[in-house]
């Protein structure tokens, strides 16, 4: 399950479930033994230049926030819950990588 509370600078009007993977990829079951690597806008589409996302809700317990510009990710915000297992976490936006960091039970941590 995955709830998605959207702003954009545009009005969408249009239903989001075609554009899930459009904002943030991540694998359904991540092991705790490899590093978690969550994708940012893998498949933005080109009208939504701009824009923000809160909670985005991940497997093993991991929350993130972003706001994009320019078709570039320009502020993360990454919560974990209490129940979170330590992990490794890559965030990336295509090839790049824009933060790595280990993960544990109740972190809220702004990373951009």
């Amino acid at each position: 399950l995955v709830r998605l509370h959207l702003h954009f600078t545009r009005h969408v009007t249009d239903s989001f479930a075609p554009f899930q993977n459009a904002l943030v990829q991540a694998p359904d079951e991540p092991s705790t033994s490899n590093v978690y690597q969550v994708n940012l806008l893998p498949a933005l589409p080109s009208n939504w230049a701009s824009g923000s996302i809160k909670g985005v809700r991940l497997r093993g317990g991991l929350s993130a926030s972003f706001a994009w510009g320019g078709n570039k990710v320009n502020s993360l915000s990454v919560s974990t819950s209490a129940a979170a297992p330590v992990r490794n976490v890559q965030f990336m936006q295509g090839e790049t990588v824009l933060h790595s960091m280990t993960t544990g039970p109740s972190m809220n941590v702004k990373i951009l």
